[in-house]
């Protein structure tokens, strides 16, 4: 879950950030996202501008928590994902403060290898840490490979499972409101297979659309980095912040690609108040008491999405410019 500093300690982070990025560097989307979430998640207003520079050794004699420490390394990454062009430069300064501050978050490697433009490379590393790669580690031990060959022929569209179907089919019936009949009409809107069918999606990827409806974000290119915002600022950090460099790195640089996926490019910037929106999820995921996406979906399917969001701490959102996830079809 996010740290959330003090206002001095903020503005050593920002520094620290900035610095390692390189200020003259910074886009326009970078500066408006950094300073979006420093007023909205951290409550500190700073122009990113008025900041003057900091060591690597300077940033780690102010910044003593350990947490945040990662918090600020995985900022300098996700900023360089964000509305950029790939840096070699800018990735060893990175390395260089992760270093001093005695860091070495799981994603730096693929940040490393995608400054170098090693695309392979960086999605290998990538899922050697990442919440996606554990999620199929663990779908291979629990079904082995005949199992992850039987999702990828549904896929294709050459085979099915009509219990797993049968079982999403029937959120269908659960009461109006309901987390799983809110599911259900998010995969009905979209014209989605539901899991089982044919065509439908590898079974982990289902995990994060429950949390697409909780959240409020839809299944746009934004809503894709917004609830991958959402989810790293709930989730425990290393493995959180790798749902957010995989959200960035399909959505904002386009270096990733997967088949079910349209995937986009520089994605934020697209919306007059996309920075903001980004900061805003962060705020809200920071704010939720569970790892949305660890949940036993199923077993809270028929309990009320708004009694869920209050239970959960969810707050709403401060900006509205992404559409709710989750309106009520007619039956």
């Amino acid at each position: 879950m996010l740290i959330i500093p003090d206002p001095d300690v903020a503005e050593l982070c920002a520094r620290a950030i900035v610095s390692a990025c390189g200020p003259s560097a910074l886009t326009e989307t970078q500066s408006a996202v950094a300073e979006a979430v420093l007023a909205l998640v951290m409550g500190v207003d700073l122009y990113l501008t008025d900041l003057e520079p900091i060591s690597a050794e300077g940033a780690a004699a102010g910044i003593e928590d350990t947490g945040l420490r990662h918090q600020v390394v995985s900022a300098m990454i996700c900023q360089s994902l964000i509305d950029d062009q790939p840096d070699t430069d800018r990735a060893a300064r990175i390395v260089a403060y992760a270093g001093a501050l005695g860091i070495t978050p799981t994603m730096l490697d693929p940040m490393r290898e995608w400054a170098k433009g090693h695309r392979r490379i960086m999605l290998v590393d990538f899922l050697r840490g990442s919440w996606h790669g554990r999620a199929f580690r663990q779908e291979l031990a629990d079904q082995g490979p005949v199992g992850i060959v039987r999702e990828l022929t549904q896929y294709e569209g050459w085979t099915e499972d009509p219990a797993l179907a049968a079982r999403w089919e029937g959120l269908a019936n659960l009461p109006g409101g309901s987390w799983g009949r809110c599911v259900w009409e998010f995969y009905r809107r979209h014209g989605w297979p539901l899991p089982g069918q044919p065509h439908s999606v590898p079974y982990p990827t289902t995990h994060h659309d429950w949390v697409h409806v909780l959240s409020g974000y839809d299944a746009t290119p934004l809503g894709e980095i917004l609830v991958c915002a959402f989810m790293a600022a709930s989730m425990p950090p290393d493995i959180g912040f790798s749902m957010l460099f995989w959200g960035l790195s399909i959505y904002e640089t386009a270096d990733i690609h997967v088949v079910f996926q349209p995937g986009g490019k520089r994605t934020i910037s697209a919306s007059p108040d996309g920075p903001a929106q980004f900061a805003d999820a962060l705020r809200r995921g920071a704010a939720c008491t569970v790892d949305a996406l660890d949940l036993d979906h199923f077993a809270l399917a028929s309990e009320s999405l708004v009694e869920l969001r209050s239970r959960f701490r969810i707050p709403p959102k401060a900006i509205h410019g992404d559409p709710e996830s989750v309106p009520v079809l007619p039956a």
